[in-house]
């Protein structure tokens, strides 16, 4: 079996045991998590930030796009810009300082996130991604009992993986760290 077609057979939830480490990273908060509490988890690292109630099942799902619509920056949440500065972006939305404190998770979160069953196959969830038009979708059982986020990006690096290829994580510097690959081992002062 090749590498494709072992990955793509395997159970949704399989897979994201398998290559949790291929996986994006997230984090959970409740509905009532202030956005203030959010943007930290975006600036810890998290691509998405799940949210759940009280017994853990999913209610929703915040995306970089989700919280660049809320401060404002529509033309930038439809390119898909990655969301870097929750400050500079705050400062020009219109949002006050006590706003952070105020607007929930509930307030800015999609209420039907993409989802797919973790007991489907790797090529059924792709499926449904194609047919939702997303590149990501929450992996959840039939209690709504989220076992993580699958994105195509994370199936084709598993792919790459079990064809013979190394995959390594990518490099992510230090706020105010470059890295030029001509200069491999310089820093600047």
């Amino acid at each position: 079996m090749n590498g494709a077609s072992k990955v793509l057979s395997m159970k949704v939830k399989n897979f994201i045991r398998k290559y949790r480490d291929l996986t994006p990273l997230y984090d959970y908060v409740v509905e009532d998590e202030p956005l203030s509490n959010i943007l930290q988890h975006v600036l810890q690292g998290k691509h998405y930030v799940i949210v759940i109630d009280s017994k853990g099942r999913l209610k929703g799902l915040i995306t970089y796009d989700d919280i660049l619509i809320l401060l404002g920056q529509t033309s930038l949440a439809r390119h898909h810009i990655p969301f870097t500065g929750p400050r500079r972006l705050i400062k020009g939305s219109g949002l006050r300082p006590e706003d952070e404190g105020r607007i929930r998770a509930k307030d800015i979160m999609d209420r039907l996130p993409h989802c797919v069953p973790a007991n489907d196959t790797v090529a059924e969830a792709i499926a449904l991604m194609e047919r939702d038009g997303t590149q990501h979708a929450v992996v959840t059982d039939e209690k709504h009992m989220v076992y993580g986020v699958l994105t195509t990006h994370s199936i084709l690096r598993a792919v790459l993986q079990e064809s013979g290829l190394e995959i390594k994580t990518p490099f992510r510097p230090k706020p105010g760290e470059h890295y030029w690959p001509e200069e491999k081992g310089k820093r600047e002062p």
